[in-house]
């Protein structure tokens, strides 16, 4: 009977799993983005082009934490013991960033960078760090 558990709970983190690996897999890709788009450089969507502002502190944090990011994927997809940890501080170093992003807009230090692409940015950015640190927070044991 505890093996038939064992299964089952098994079973379950896997799913829990896969939740967390795409809520990171889509921060990266957003973080990834951003970065790209504050060096100035245009991406192509397919129904028209990405231009933000040239910003280089924003592209600074949205850059280190897509690589923090990148090496929480490529430790969960190693299996490693310290995905999970690295994950923890990746997501809470990447909330912190996008509220100082946000806090900066806001106070208006930064005009040429308040765009609605921007502000969707921020606010993507702002809902999947905080699911994918609700979700990593449920599983802790």
């Amino acid at each position: 009977m505890n093996n038939t558990n064992s299964r089952i709970g098994r079973s379950a983190m896997r799913g829990w799993e896969s939740i967390s690996l795409s809520l990171i897999i889509i921060d990266f890709i957003l973080f990834a983005s951003g970065a790209i788009a504050h060096l100035g450089i245009p991406i192509p969507l397919g129904f028209g082009t990405w231009n933000e502002t040239f910003l280089v502190p924003a592209a600074i944090v949205e850059g280190v934490g897509a690589l923090a990011l990148g090496s929480t994927l490529a430790g969960m997809w190693a299996g490693t013991i310290w995905s999970r940890r690295l994950a923890w501080w990746a997501l809470w170093y990447c909330f912190a960033g996008v509220l100082w992003g946000m806090a900066r807009l806001a106070i208006g230090s930064i005009p040429a960078a308040h765009t609605m692409s921007n502000d969707f940015l921020h606010i993507a950015m702002t809902l999947v760090t905080t699911l994918a640190l609700v979700r990593l927070a449920s599983l802790r044991d």
